[in-house]
């Protein structure tokens, strides 16, 4: 049984990776990972932000969040996508959006979450190949690791190091397959919210002052299930929020 929030998914395998762009977002009880799209801007996982904030990134506070219009808490991985705004730019050079990704395209997850024995984030990613897409969700295949606690929301990107997707869920931290928010078709929303910038206090249209960024009232810990679209009809368990103290250990 999993809570119904679903929540932060380290690398586990994988290889260190150099990345600048990616960076650790953080709330009082969880911690994922994010990607700069804008110099102020971080792209992450709407589910990240569903305990509300203060959120903060590598240690800055946010200004304000956007979720996507679209995403729903009971459907994993559609549209999960949030824009956190930072306060001042950070002077690396950002990630750009690929497009539409195709079957058997390779692809790599990129994370900060920490395996055990490690001391302090370690930037990992894992390779991977596409084996479905489905609902706005990239379904990948693992090759040498895979996502686990404290890498949803991170970037997961394409053969020429483009943000193709979000990693969203998956069915355990050994699981083969998993899901990811693809962004092909929220281009528009992404760069109109980067434009428009962190939304006013009290705009019910976004989530920059609301403490309930996806609008659902049920803090209930009710277990759900979600088909892991593309996993070939297999249960995707979505895994709820832990403490950033959890975690999986590398293999």
């Amino acid at each position: 049984m999993i809570p119904a929030a679903f929540a932060a998914l380290a690398i586990v395998g994988g290889h260190p990776i150099d990345l600048p762009a990616a960076v650790l977002v953080e709330g009082a009880e969880l911690a994922c990972t994010g990607a700069l799209v804008a110099d102020d801007v971080v792209l992450s996982a709407a589910h990240c932000l569903q305990q509300g904030g203060p959120f903060a990134v590598d240690g800055e506070e946010v200004v304000g969040w956007r979720v996507h219009p679209d995403w729903r808490v009971d459907r994993p991985g559609e549209w999960d996508l949030a824009l956190l705004y930072l306060g001042s730019g950070r002077g690396v050079l950002p990630l750009a959006l690929g497009g539409r990704p195709a079957i058997g395209d390779p692809v790599q997850h990129v994370g900060l979450g920490l395996a055990e024995g490690d001391r302090a984030p370690v930037l990992r990613a894992a390779d991977a190949e596409v084996v479905n897409l489905f609902d706005r969700v990239l379904a990948t295949e693992e090759r040498d690791g895979g996502p686990c606690y404290g890498d949803s929301g991170g970037p997961v990107l394409d053969a020429m190091g483009r943000l193709v997707a979000v990693t969203s869920f998956t069915p355990d931290c050994d699981s083969a397959l998993n899901g990811s928010a693809r962004v092909d078709g929220a281009e528009a929303w992404i760069a109109q919210a980067i434009a428009d910038g962190p939304p006013e206090p009290g705009d019910d249209d976004d989530a920059g002052g609301d403490d309930d960024p996806v609008g659902d009232d049920d803090d209930s810990a009710d277990a759900t299930t979600s088909g892991c679209a593309g996993c070939g009809g297999a249960g995707a368990l979505v895994i709820g929020f832990v403490p950033w103290r959890r975690r999986r250990r590398a293999r």
